[in-house]
């Protein structure tokens, strides 16, 4: 459950958190000059998110979007919704929403807004600590292999060339002629008749 509260901006400064992210300090006196302590967080991988709560407060206050010269915030007064939260055993009032101007949009919407629920710091804790989980499983992921080269394959071996043989042709000789035989060889009568008797001579 939380109320409204009036707010007055007793100083503002910049610290470091425990991660090393840059944040606002900014006390508040309440009415009953009770002090309120309010954080916000610069988180670089969630620029939307700080500039919703930044927003939040330069329009509940009539700060200008983009001032921090935090000298000048000293002293400006605005509205939050503050609710009761454990510390070490210890309840403190800590800020819940910031109220916005209602001159700055029409009462109707600003209505509708009062009635949103926005989250308390815990819930916003966790959800830091889910991105941060999984921001940290995206670093763990192996990268992918990279495709192996199949490889070339070797090419084949010549054929060894074979060897030609050329035929050569056998020249056969002349055979003798039986004729030239019978011609040559001639008995006494076939002699006698060629060349006449001769065993006279």
């Amino acid at each position: 459950m939380s109320d409204i509260y009036n707010l007055t901006i007793k100083k503002a400064k910049f610290e470091t958190s425990k991660k090393g992210n840059s944040m606002l300090h900014i006390t508040f006196i309440t009415d009953g000059e009770e002090k309120i302590n309010h954080y916000i967080t610069f988180l670089s991988h969630m620029p939307d998110f700080t500039n919703r709560l930044l927003n939040d407060f330069f329009n509940a206050f009539g700060i200008a979007t983009g001032n921090f010269e935090l000298d000048t915030w000293t002293g400006l007064t605005g509205k939050a919704a503050l609710q009761d939260s454990e510390w070490n055993g210890k309840i403190y009032k800590k800020v819940h929403y910031f109220v916005r101007k209602k001159h700055d949009i029409p009462e109707d919407v600003q209505k509708v807004i009062d009635q949103i629920k926005l989250p308390t710091r815990e819930e916003e804790k966790q959800a830091l600590f889910k991105q941060a989980e999984e921001y940290k499983k995206e670093l763990k992921k192996e990268p992918a292999a990279e495709p192996v080269a199949e490889p070339e394959p070797e090419p084949e071996p010549e054929p060894e060339p074979v060897p030609v043989t050329v035929p050569v042709e056998e020249k056969e000789e002349p055979a003798v002629s039986d004729e030239v035989h019978e011609s040559f060889w001639l008995d006494d009568d076939e002699f006698v008749a060629e060349f006449g008797d001769r065993t006279n001579e």
